[in-house]
Protein backbone atom coordinates (compact mmCIF):
# COMPACT_ATOMS: atom_id res chain seq x y z
CA UNK A 1 0.00 0.00 0.00
CA UNK A 2 2.84 2.43 0.68
CA UNK A 3 4.49 1.77 -3.13
CA UNK A 4 0.82 2.39 -4.39
CA UNK A 5 0.47 5.82 -2.34
CA UNK A 6 3.59 7.11 -3.88
CA UNK A 7 2.59 6.14 -7.42
CA UNK A 8 -0.65 7.89 -6.87
CA UNK A 9 0.54 10.60 -5.23
CA UNK A 10 3.39 11.34 -8.04
CA UNK A 11 0.34 11.34 -10.57
CA UNK A 12 -1.75 13.75 -9.13
CA UNK A 13 0.72 16.14 -8.95
CA UNK A 14 1.00 15.72 -12.26
CA UNK A 15 -2.20 15.96 -13.06
CA UNK A 16 -2.97 19.12 -10.79
CA UNK A 17 -0.07 21.05 -13.21
CA UNK A 18 -2.26 20.24 -16.60
CA UNK A 19 -5.57 21.89 -14.66
CA UNK A 20 -3.80 24.49 -13.72
CA UNK A 21 -2.61 25.41 -16.82
CA UNK A 22 -5.69 24.56 -18.34
CA UNK A 23 -7.28 27.41 -15.82
CA UNK A 24 -9.67 24.52 -14.56
CA UNK A 25 -10.25 25.13 -10.97
CA UNK A 26 -10.19 21.76 -8.37
CA UNK A 27 -12.65 22.90 -5.80
CA UNK A 28 -12.37 19.75 -3.91
CA UNK A 29 -9.97 16.93 -4.42
CA UNK A 30 -9.37 13.58 -2.44
CA UNK A 31 -6.95 10.44 -3.30
CA UNK A 32 -7.40 6.99 -1.09
CA UNK A 33 -4.91 4.56 -2.74
CA UNK A 34 -6.12 3.44 -5.78
CA UNK A 35 -9.56 6.07 -5.83
CA UNK A 36 -9.67 9.59 -6.08
CA UNK A 37 -12.43 11.94 -6.32
CA UNK A 38 -12.33 15.06 -7.92
CA UNK A 39 -15.10 18.44 -8.20
CA UNK A 40 -14.39 20.96 -10.79
CA UNK A 41 -16.63 22.55 -13.49
CA UNK A 42 -17.53 20.62 -16.72
CA UNK A 43 -16.05 21.43 -19.71
CA UNK A 44 -17.53 23.74 -22.58
CA UNK A 45 -18.47 22.04 -25.98
CA UNK A 46 -15.27 21.89 -28.40
CA UNK A 47 -12.91 21.52 -25.41
CA UNK A 48 -10.38 18.52 -25.88
CA UNK A 49 -7.29 17.55 -24.50
CA UNK A 50 -3.85 18.31 -26.09
CA UNK A 51 -1.32 15.37 -25.74
CA UNK A 52 1.47 17.23 -26.86
CA UNK A 53 1.01 20.71 -25.03
CA UNK A 54 -0.65 18.53 -22.29
CA UNK A 55 -3.63 20.83 -21.43
CA UNK A 56 -7.05 21.49 -22.47
CA UNK A 57 -7.41 23.78 -25.66
CA UNK A 58 -10.82 24.94 -27.38
CA UNK A 59 -11.58 23.93 -30.92
CA UNK A 60 -14.22 25.51 -32.94
CA UNK A 61 -14.64 22.61 -35.50
CA UNK A 62 -14.91 20.07 -32.48
CA UNK A 63 -17.37 22.27 -30.46
CA UNK A 64 -19.52 22.18 -34.00
CA UNK A 65 -19.61 18.38 -33.98
CA UNK A 66 -20.50 18.44 -30.35
CA UNK A 67 -23.61 20.71 -31.01
CA UNK A 68 -24.48 18.85 -33.72
CA UNK A 69 -24.56 15.74 -32.54
CA UNK A 70 -26.13 16.82 -28.95
CA UNK A 71 -23.37 16.03 -27.00
CA UNK A 72 -23.53 16.59 -23.30
CA UNK A 73 -21.75 18.75 -21.36
CA UNK A 74 -21.02 15.71 -18.68
CA UNK A 75 -20.18 13.26 -21.65
CA UNK A 76 -17.52 15.14 -22.65
CA UNK A 77 -16.09 16.00 -19.08
CA UNK A 78 -15.99 12.39 -18.66
CA UNK A 79 -14.09 11.58 -22.45
CA UNK A 80 -11.47 14.30 -22.46
CA UNK A 81 -10.77 14.02 -18.45
CA UNK A 82 -10.23 10.75 -18.69
CA UNK A 83 -8.02 11.18 -21.48
CA UNK A 84 -6.18 13.33 -20.09
CA UNK A 85 -5.76 10.74 -16.78
CA UNK A 86 -4.72 7.89 -18.30
CA UNK A 87 -1.80 10.11 -20.74
CA UNK A 88 -0.01 10.58 -17.93
CA UNK A 89 1.51 7.28 -16.84
CA UNK A 90 1.16 4.03 -18.99
CA UNK A 91 1.34 1.42 -16.32
CA UNK A 92 -2.02 3.39 -15.12
CA UNK A 93 -5.51 2.91 -16.27
CA UNK A 94 -8.51 4.85 -14.86
CA UNK A 95 -12.38 4.64 -14.91
CA UNK A 96 -14.77 7.35 -14.38
CA UNK A 97 -17.77 7.50 -12.40
CA UNK A 98 -20.13 10.74 -12.59
CA UNK A 99 -23.36 11.43 -10.49
CA UNK A 100 -25.70 10.89 -13.65
CA UNK A 101 -24.39 6.80 -13.76
CA UNK A 102 -26.48 6.16 -10.51
CA UNK A 103 -30.00 6.12 -9.98
CA UNK A 104 -30.25 8.32 -7.00
CA UNK A 105 -27.32 10.91 -8.71
CA UNK A 106 -25.45 10.34 -5.50
CA UNK A 107 -21.69 9.59 -5.86
CA UNK A 108 -20.62 6.78 -3.99
CA UNK A 109 -17.49 6.99 -1.87
CA UNK A 110 -15.99 4.67 0.27
CA UNK A 111 -18.41 4.77 3.21
CA UNK A 112 -20.51 7.46 1.64
CA UNK A 113 -22.21 9.01 -1.29
CA UNK A 114 -21.50 12.51 -2.89
CA UNK A 115 -24.39 14.15 -3.86
CA UNK A 116 -25.11 18.69 -4.83
CA UNK A 117 -27.49 20.20 -2.77
CA UNK A 118 -29.12 23.47 -2.51
CA UNK A 119 -26.12 24.56 -0.41
CA UNK A 120 -23.36 22.96 -2.27
CA UNK A 121 -22.14 19.76 -1.79
CA UNK A 122 -23.50 17.56 0.39
CA UNK A 123 -23.52 13.54 1.52
CA UNK A 124 -24.70 11.39 3.41
CA UNK A 125 -24.39 7.18 4.59
CA UNK A 126 -23.63 4.98 1.69
CA UNK A 127 -23.53 1.31 2.08
CA UNK A 128 -22.88 -1.84 -0.89
CA UNK A 129 -25.95 -3.60 -1.92
CA UNK A 130 -24.47 -6.95 -1.78
CA UNK A 131 -23.18 -6.15 2.27
CA UNK A 132 -24.36 -8.62 4.79
CA UNK A 133 -27.32 -7.29 6.73
CA UNK A 134 -25.82 -8.99 10.01
CA UNK A 135 -23.86 -7.17 12.91
CA UNK A 136 -22.18 -8.53 15.54
CA UNK A 137 -24.28 -10.91 17.07
CA UNK A 138 -25.85 -10.72 20.10
CA UNK A 139 -24.94 -13.60 21.41
CA UNK A 140 -21.24 -13.12 20.56
CA UNK A 141 -18.61 -13.99 23.23
CA UNK A 142 -17.88 -10.16 23.24
CA UNK A 143 -18.65 -8.86 26.86
CA UNK A 144 -22.18 -6.93 27.05
CA UNK A 145 -20.51 -4.00 27.68
CA UNK A 146 -17.75 -4.10 24.64
CA UNK A 147 -21.03 -4.95 22.35
CA UNK A 148 -23.00 -1.51 23.52
CA UNK A 149 -19.93 0.15 23.15
CA UNK A 150 -18.98 -1.22 19.53
CA UNK A 151 -22.42 -1.05 18.22
CA UNK A 152 -22.95 2.66 19.75
CA UNK A 153 -19.79 3.59 18.18
CA UNK A 154 -20.97 2.11 14.39
CA UNK A 155 -24.09 4.51 14.66
CA UNK A 156 -22.03 7.59 15.59
CA UNK A 157 -19.90 6.36 12.75
CA UNK A 158 -22.49 6.12 10.08
CA UNK A 159 -24.21 9.59 11.29
CA UNK A 160 -21.29 11.59 11.26
CA UNK A 161 -20.65 11.37 7.43
CA UNK A 162 -24.05 12.95 6.78
CA UNK A 163 -24.34 16.54 6.12
CA UNK A 164 -25.65 19.05 8.50
CA UNK A 165 -28.41 20.54 6.48
CA UNK A 166 -30.03 16.74 5.18
CA UNK A 167 -33.14 16.39 5.58
CA UNK A 168 -34.78 14.30 8.39
CA UNK A 169 -36.51 11.91 6.97
CA UNK A 170 -32.87 10.52 5.17
CA UNK A 171 -31.91 10.86 8.74
CA UNK A 172 -34.66 8.74 9.99
CA UNK A 173 -33.78 6.00 6.88
CA UNK A 174 -30.24 5.79 8.08
CA UNK A 175 -31.54 4.74 11.63
CA UNK A 176 -34.52 2.78 10.75
CA UNK A 177 -31.88 0.63 8.40
CA UNK A 178 -29.48 0.01 11.16
CA UNK A 179 -32.01 -1.10 13.82
CA UNK A 180 -33.22 -3.42 11.00
CA UNK A 181 -29.89 -4.68 11.13
CA UNK A 182 -29.71 -4.44 14.85
CA UNK A 183 -32.71 -6.80 15.04
CA UNK A 184 -31.24 -9.37 12.24
CA UNK A 185 -28.37 -9.81 14.97
CA UNK A 186 -30.91 -11.25 17.04
CA UNK A 187 -30.81 -8.19 19.48
CA UNK A 188 -33.99 -7.75 21.14
CA UNK A 189 -36.14 -4.23 21.44
CA UNK A 190 -34.90 -3.40 25.00
CA UNK A 191 -31.08 -3.65 23.16
CA UNK A 192 -31.77 -2.33 20.24
CA UNK A 193 -33.18 1.09 21.94
CA UNK A 194 -30.65 1.24 24.60
CA UNK A 195 -27.68 1.39 21.40
CA UNK A 196 -29.87 3.63 19.45
CA UNK A 197 -30.07 6.28 22.65
CA UNK A 198 -26.67 5.76 23.24
CA UNK A 199 -25.11 6.23 19.70
CA UNK A 200 -27.48 9.48 19.35
CA UNK A 201 -26.50 10.84 22.71
CA UNK A 202 -22.98 10.38 21.91
CA UNK A 203 -23.23 12.07 17.91
CA UNK A 204 -24.98 15.28 19.64
CA UNK A 205 -22.22 15.62 22.49
CA UNK A 206 -19.42 15.36 20.00
CA UNK A 207 -21.11 17.49 17.63
CA UNK A 208 -21.44 20.33 20.30
CA UNK A 209 -17.80 19.61 21.34
CA UNK A 210 -16.73 20.90 18.12
CA UNK A 211 -18.62 23.40 17.93
CA UNK A 212 -18.08 24.49 21.48
CA UNK A 213 -14.25 24.15 20.81
CA UNK A 214 -14.33 25.82 17.41
CA UNK A 215 -13.11 22.51 15.40
CA UNK A 216 -14.08 21.53 11.78
CA UNK A 217 -16.02 18.75 11.36
CA UNK A 218 -13.65 17.00 8.94
CA UNK A 219 -10.82 17.35 9.62
CA UNK A 220 -6.96 16.83 7.42
CA UNK A 221 -4.46 14.64 8.59
CA UNK A 222 -2.27 17.14 9.39
CA UNK A 223 -4.58 19.15 12.04
CA UNK A 224 -5.31 16.03 13.87
CA UNK A 225 -1.58 14.83 13.65
CA UNK A 226 -0.43 15.65 17.21
CA UNK A 227 -3.42 14.10 19.47
CA UNK A 228 -3.03 10.93 17.31
CA UNK A 229 0.59 10.63 18.19
CA UNK A 230 -0.18 11.90 21.82
CA UNK A 231 -3.43 8.75 21.78
CA UNK A 232 -0.78 5.88 20.05
CA UNK A 233 2.12 6.72 22.80
CA UNK A 234 0.26 6.78 26.05
CA UNK A 235 -3.63 5.00 25.02
CA UNK A 236 -1.68 1.55 26.34
CA UNK A 237 -1.57 2.96 29.56
CA UNK A 238 -3.83 5.55 29.60
CA UNK A 239 -6.87 3.69 28.21
CA UNK A 240 -9.06 3.12 31.21
CA UNK A 241 -8.95 6.73 32.43
CA UNK A 242 -12.34 9.01 32.48
CA UNK A 243 -11.64 12.07 29.90
CA UNK A 244 -11.64 14.97 32.35
CA UNK A 245 -13.22 17.48 29.23
CA UNK A 246 -15.93 15.22 28.28
CA UNK A 247 -16.77 13.83 31.42
CA UNK A 248 -17.11 18.01 32.56
CA UNK A 249 -19.51 18.55 29.65
CA UNK A 250 -21.86 15.65 30.10
CA UNK A 251 -22.11 16.26 33.89
CA UNK A 252 -22.95 19.97 32.36
CA UNK A 253 -25.37 18.71 30.08
CA UNK A 254 -27.26 16.25 32.79
CA UNK A 255 -27.29 19.19 35.55
CA UNK A 256 -28.43 21.53 33.22
CA UNK A 257 -24.95 23.34 33.18
CA UNK A 258 -25.34 24.70 36.28
CA UNK A 259 -22.28 23.09 37.97
CA UNK A 260 -20.61 26.71 37.47
CA UNK A 261 -22.83 28.68 39.33
CA UNK A 262 -22.31 26.19 42.56
CA UNK A 263 -20.93 27.81 45.61
CA UNK A 264 -18.00 26.28 46.78
CA UNK A 265 -17.37 26.24 50.86
CA UNK A 266 -13.04 25.38 51.86
CA UNK A 267 -12.18 24.00 54.44
CA UNK A 268 -9.73 26.26 56.26
CA UNK A 269 -9.00 23.96 59.42
CA UNK A 270 -5.80 21.73 59.62
CA UNK A 271 -8.25 19.04 61.00
CA UNK A 272 -10.38 19.37 58.26
CA UNK A 273 -13.69 20.99 60.21
CA UNK A 274 -15.19 23.57 58.15
CA UNK A 275 -14.29 27.01 60.13
CA UNK A 276 -17.01 28.80 59.35
CA UNK A 277 -20.83 28.13 57.93
CA UNK A 278 -21.26 24.41 57.50
CA UNK A 279 -22.20 23.79 53.95
CA UNK A 280 -25.90 22.51 52.81
CA UNK A 281 -26.27 18.68 52.68
CA UNK A 282 -26.24 19.10 48.00
CA UNK A 283 -22.73 20.19 48.41
CA UNK A 284 -21.77 17.78 51.00
CA UNK A 285 -22.79 15.39 48.30
CA UNK A 286 -21.59 17.18 45.59
CA UNK A 287 -18.02 16.99 47.43
CA UNK A 288 -17.98 13.02 47.90
CA UNK A 289 -19.51 12.52 44.86
CA UNK A 290 -16.29 14.32 43.73
CA UNK A 291 -14.21 11.81 46.25
CA UNK A 292 -16.14 8.83 44.56
CA UNK A 293 -15.66 9.51 40.83
CA UNK A 294 -12.23 9.25 40.85
CA UNK A 295 -10.43 8.23 38.23
CA UNK A 296 -9.97 4.66 38.33
CA UNK A 297 -6.38 3.73 39.66
CA UNK A 298 -6.14 0.54 37.84
CA UNK A 299 -8.14 -2.21 35.88
CA UNK A 300 -9.73 -5.49 37.34
CA UNK A 301 -9.97 -8.32 34.62
CA UNK A 302 -13.03 -10.60 35.18
CA UNK A 303 -14.02 -14.08 33.82
CA UNK A 304 -16.60 -13.60 30.90
CA UNK A 305 -20.05 -15.06 32.41
CA UNK A 306 -23.50 -15.47 30.47
CA UNK A 307 -24.86 -11.55 30.41
CA UNK A 308 -22.00 -10.80 32.13
CA UNK A 309 -23.13 -11.47 35.51
CA UNK A 310 -19.85 -11.36 37.64
CA UNK A 311 -18.45 -8.44 36.30
CA UNK A 312 -21.88 -7.03 37.30
CA UNK A 313 -21.27 -8.06 41.35
CA UNK A 314 -18.18 -7.35 40.89
CA UNK A 315 -18.85 -3.73 39.97
CA UNK A 316 -21.47 -3.29 42.79
CA UNK A 317 -19.30 -4.25 45.52
CA UNK A 318 -16.42 -1.90 44.19
CA UNK A 319 -18.83 0.68 44.57
CA UNK A 320 -20.06 0.02 48.05
CA UNK A 321 -16.68 -0.45 49.06
CA UNK A 322 -15.76 2.63 47.16
CA UNK A 323 -16.41 5.15 50.27
CA UNK A 324 -14.30 3.48 52.47
CA UNK A 325 -11.42 2.57 50.12
CA UNK A 326 -11.39 5.29 48.17
CA UNK A 327 -10.17 3.46 45.92
CA UNK A 328 -11.06 3.37 42.03
CA UNK A 329 -11.01 0.15 40.00
CA UNK A 330 -12.14 -0.34 36.82
CA UNK A 331 -13.92 -3.65 36.21
CA UNK A 332 -13.31 -4.77 32.30
CA UNK A 333 -14.74 -8.40 31.61
CA UNK A 334 -12.70 -10.41 29.19
CA UNK A 335 -14.20 -12.25 25.90
CA UNK A 336 -15.28 -15.75 26.17
CA UNK A 337 -14.11 -18.39 23.91
CA UNK A 338 -14.55 -17.61 20.08
CA UNK A 339 -16.17 -20.49 18.08
CA UNK A 340 -13.07 -19.86 15.36
CA UNK A 341 -10.81 -20.74 18.47
CA UNK A 342 -12.77 -23.68 19.46
CA UNK A 343 -13.51 -25.53 15.79
CA UNK A 344 -10.68 -24.28 14.04
CA UNK A 345 -6.72 -25.41 14.57
CA UNK A 346 -3.79 -23.71 13.04
CA UNK A 347 -1.75 -27.15 13.32
CA UNK A 348 -4.01 -30.37 13.27
CA UNK A 349 -1.03 -32.98 13.52
CA UNK A 350 0.23 -31.24 16.43
CA UNK A 351 -0.81 -34.02 18.68
CA UNK A 352 0.65 -36.93 16.82
CA UNK A 353 3.49 -38.67 17.33
CA UNK A 354 6.35 -38.32 15.08
CA UNK A 355 7.76 -40.86 11.88
CA UNK A 356 11.24 -41.39 13.65
CA UNK A 357 11.68 -45.20 14.73
CA UNK A 358 14.23 -43.73 17.52
CA UNK A 359 12.25 -40.85 18.40
CA UNK A 360 12.21 -41.02 22.33
CA UNK A 361 9.69 -38.62 23.42
CA UNK A 362 7.22 -39.98 21.29
CA UNK A 363 7.71 -43.90 21.93
CA UNK A 364 7.46 -42.88 25.86
CA UNK A 365 4.27 -41.49 25.43
CA UNK A 366 3.19 -44.13 23.75
CA UNK A 367 4.36 -46.80 26.13
CA UNK A 368 2.70 -44.93 29.05
CA UNK A 369 -0.06 -44.50 27.23
CA UNK A 370 -0.44 -40.94 27.19
CA UNK A 371 -1.04 -39.83 23.92
CA UNK A 372 0.38 -36.35 25.16
CA UNK A 373 2.78 -35.83 22.28
CA UNK A 374 5.20 -32.83 21.82
CA UNK A 375 6.92 -31.08 18.80
CA UNK A 376 10.02 -32.97 18.93
CA UNK A 377 11.66 -31.71 15.90
CA UNK A 378 12.34 -27.99 17.48
CA UNK A 379 15.37 -26.76 18.77
CA UNK A 380 16.57 -25.34 22.02
CA UNK A 381 13.80 -27.08 23.43
CA UNK A 382 14.26 -29.09 27.14
CA UNK A 383 12.07 -32.47 27.59
CA UNK A 384 11.42 -34.57 30.45
CA UNK A 385 10.85 -37.96 29.97
CA UNK A 386 11.05 -41.70 31.42
CA UNK A 387 12.92 -44.55 30.15
CA UNK A 388 11.48 -47.75 31.05
CA UNK A 389 14.29 -49.60 30.57
CA UNK A 390 15.83 -48.18 34.09
CA UNK A 391 12.67 -48.09 35.64
CA UNK A 392 12.59 -52.08 34.96
CA UNK A 393 16.24 -52.14 36.08
CA UNK A 394 15.78 -50.62 39.09
CA UNK A 395 12.87 -52.42 40.44
CA UNK A 396 15.35 -55.25 40.14
CA UNK A 397 17.89 -53.41 42.22
CA UNK A 398 18.19 -53.03 45.95
CA UNK A 399 17.11 -50.36 47.67
CA UNK A 400 20.55 -49.11 49.35
CA UNK A 401 22.26 -49.67 46.15
CA UNK A 402 23.99 -46.14 44.97
CA UNK A 403 25.30 -47.28 41.63
CA UNK A 404 21.77 -47.48 40.08
CA UNK A 405 20.53 -45.20 36.94
CA UNK A 406 18.05 -42.31 36.72
CA UNK A 407 14.31 -43.12 35.71
CA UNK A 408 13.71 -39.63 34.85
CA UNK A 409 15.79 -37.93 32.19
CA UNK A 410 15.92 -34.01 31.27
CA UNK A 411 17.78 -32.72 28.46
CA UNK A 412 17.62 -32.42 24.42
CA UNK A 413 16.27 -34.73 22.04
CA UNK A 414 19.71 -36.35 20.99
CA UNK A 415 20.57 -36.75 24.77
CA UNK A 416 18.11 -39.26 24.82
CA UNK A 417 18.90 -41.01 22.11
CA UNK A 418 22.68 -40.71 23.58
CA UNK A 419 21.24 -42.90 26.64
CA UNK A 420 18.78 -45.37 24.52
CA UNK A 421 22.45 -46.37 22.54
CA UNK A 422 24.29 -47.30 25.81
Amino acid sequence: MAVARIVMQAWKDKFDIILKNSKIEELLSGLYVDDGRSFHRKLDFGERYDDVIEKFVVDEDSKKADIEAERSREEITRTEILRAMNSISKDLEFTMELCCDFGDMKLPTLSFALFAGKDGLESTYFEKSMRNQILVMERSAISRQQIMSIMSNELVRRLEVISVNLEQTEKDSIVNKYIQQLWNSEYNWKQCRDIVVSGLLGWKRKEARKLKLGIPRYRSGLVSLKERTEKRLLEKYNWFKKNKIKDQDDEKENLGDNTDNKKVYKKENKWGHYSKKRPPIEALEMENKDKIEAPPKAVLFVQYTVNSELATEIKKLVQTLRPWTNLNLKVVERGGHKLQDILCKSNPLDSTACDRVDCFTCNSSIKCEKQNFKSCYKRSIVYETWCYTCLKHHSNMSEHDEDQDNEVYVGAWLDFVEHDNK
